[in-house]
């Protein structure tokens, strides 16, 4: 997440395997041959809620591997990590998270700035990656890689490091793209090791610069296309990964919607990419701000208080979230969210406590999202930082013991539910 300016829809978030989900009325497992609804198989469901115990609640590092300079893509590894403000990241700050009860760690990664001419990658960007993720394995956490702000600012592409865009004119060059990064990354991440490492396919893939750029309207047929290459784009992620031998046979893969929209994903235009694993290898991704005007809006019609109708809004996107996807088989995975600091902090604990509590009871995994900037004055609705990357300690102790408590109750509810 980065400049973003959302309206009142709530774009989807929270972490991973704390249930598992499919489509409702908009799939049906006819159309997929010979593949199982995973849902019809009981012992994926005592997998799935084993899992959620392992999985804990998550982090994100952000504003960090993803970062780049602009649309330019002029970048060197060295210059890139650090480049929105944060410091590097270290052995420190893993163990530090680590140490505070995160399980599991999502990675944003922006390859395109390091992508050559022929689609390779800049062998010291993976190293680095790589470094990363080494660090959180050893700490026993899993680890969501992904590729992040690749999503080109229009459909005239010619270069690779220009990345993806979901329109019919760019989609044979996001196809290229999209197939050429996962390639080399399953490859990276191939060994046994890795076995803790979930890949996402794209993050927030969207009409950039376009109207709807952040709230798709079903209705537009420039909506519609793009939601179709992204379909697409989701396939062939898939199918890149699972054509690399070692862990990828079998490894979670998260894919989005329109702009990781909850509300673009339970909508029938969004398709499951068909896959040989099966079985709830599949899940869905989504970030969830909610409500917009709580959690992020410091302009117009956003509010401070936590009330009837905030509750109401949560309860509805999580309950949507467990029907259309979690009582069907396929885990959901809310892969940023957060509350941005208005000074509101009491407000923003009962926040906290009732989207963790509430979400894991349902079976969802909540990733936080963390900018690393406790208060920005510049852009109040960008004061998402939560845990101290210099101290290694968090900022409000008293946010992280809510994060934490709210989330164990919530998993504990799931797991003895039946």
């Amino acid at each position: 997440m980065k400049r973003r300016n959302f309206s009142v829809l709530t774009i989807a978030l929270s972490l991973l395997l704390w249930g598992c989900s499919d489509q409702s009325s908009m799939f049906s497992w006819t159309n997929y041959g010979n593949v199982t609804p995973p849902w019809k198989d009981e012992e994926l469901r005592k997998i799935t809620k084993e899992t959620i115990m392992d999985l804990g609640t998550g982090w994100n590092l952000g504003n960090t591997l993803d970062a780049h300079n602009a649309d330019s893509f002029d970048n060197e590894p060295a210059d890139t990590e650090t480049s929105w403000g944060q410091p590097a990241t270290t052995r420190e700050m893993i163990k530090g998270l680590a140490n505070s009860g995160i399980k599991t760690v999502r990675l944003p990664v922006s390859w395109a700035p390091h992508i050559n001419t022929d689609y390779e990658i800049n062998a010291d960007w993976m190293k680095r990656v790589k470094t990363i993720v080494d660090w959180c394995i050893e700490e026993k956490m899993y680890v969501i890689l992904n590729i992040h702000h690749d999503n080109y600012i229009n459909d005239n592409m010619v270069y690779a490091f220009q990345g993806f865009y979901p329109t019919e004119k760019g989609k044979d060059k996001s196809l290229e793209y999209v197939e050429k990064v996962w390639r080399q990354v399953s490859e990276a991440f191939k060994d046994e090791k890795y076995d803790k490492v979930i890949f996402e396919t794209l993050n927030e893939p969207r009409l950039r610069g376009h109207e709807h750029e952040w709230n798709a309207d079903f209705g537009c047929a420039k909506c519609q296309e793009a939601i179709r290459v992204i379909n697409e784009l989701n396939q062939k992620a898939v199918d890149t990964i699972r054509n690399v031998d070692g862990t990828n046979k079998d490894r979670l893969i998260m894919v989005p919607a329109y702009v990781a929209s909850p509300y673009a994903a339970w909508n029938n235009s969004f398709k499951f990419p068909v896959d040989p694993a099966g079985k709830g290898k599949i899940a869905i991704s989504v970030h969830m701000y909610t409500p917009y005007n709580f959690a992020m809006n410091c302009g117009d019609g956003g509010y401070n208080h936590f009330s009837i109708q905030t509750r109401d809004e949560l309860d509805y996107h999580f309950n949507m979230l467990k029907s259309n996807f979690i009582d069907k088989g396929y885990p959901v995975i809310i892969g940023e969210y957060g509350a941005t600091n208005k000074g509101n902090k009491e407000d923003r604990l009962i926040w906290f406590e009732y989207y963790l509590k509430e979400s894991a009871s349902r079976g969802i995994v909540s990733i936080l999202w963390d900018n690393g900037t406790e208060d920005n004055k510049e852009n109040p609705a960008e004061s998402f930082g939560f845990f101290n990357r210099k101290t290694c300690q968090w900022f409000d102790q008293d946010i992280r013991n809510v994060i934490m408590g709210a989330a164990m109750e919530g998993a504990k509810k799931h797991t003895t539910s039946n």
